[in-house]
């Protein structure tokens, strides 16, 4: 039987899915308008190219945060950035880290879940995938 209190918990995780997914969007993605930006003389990589509005959203909460975290890691990325001949802040790359792992590692669970309802398998795939979403952006 279906009992009061087990639609009670669906109810609170679902008013708690919505506001979190809400608080998120409101205190994270603080750029209100798009900017049409021409990404051709920045020299960037295809990924974030691909990802350049998105990374742009939260670079300014989460890659100055980060840059502050991880000072010896941001100098690092100068560094490599300014070999590259990428003109691209540190932040970006951060933030593309974060994100890339965030979704890498929910990706690769979904995944596992369509071949497998392991809870080992699902969660070796999302530590996987979750890595090489984490590496791939500072490479």
């Amino acid at each position: 039987m279906n009992e009061p209190s087990n639609f009670f918990i669906l109810y609170v995780c679902v008013f708690l899915l919505v506001s979190v997914a809400y608080l998120f969007v409101r205190f994270f993605m603080r750029r209100s308008q798009w900017k049409r930006e021409d990404l051709s003389g920045r020299n960037l990589p295809g990924i974030f190219r691909l990802s350049w509005r998105v990374l742009g959203c939260f670079t300014e909460s989460v890659g100055r945060l980060l840059c502050e975290l991880f000072p010896t890691h941001r100098r690092k990325l100068e560094r490599a950035l300014l070999g590259a001949n990428v003109r691209m802040t540190p932040e970006h790359v951060l933030t593309a880290e974060v994100l890339f792992c965030a979704t890498g590692a929910i990706v690769g669970m979904l995944l596992c879940m369509c071949v497998t309802l392991s809870g080992v398998f699902i969660a070796s795939a999302g530590l996987l995938f979750g890595f090489i979403g984490f590496v791939w952006p500072s490479m």
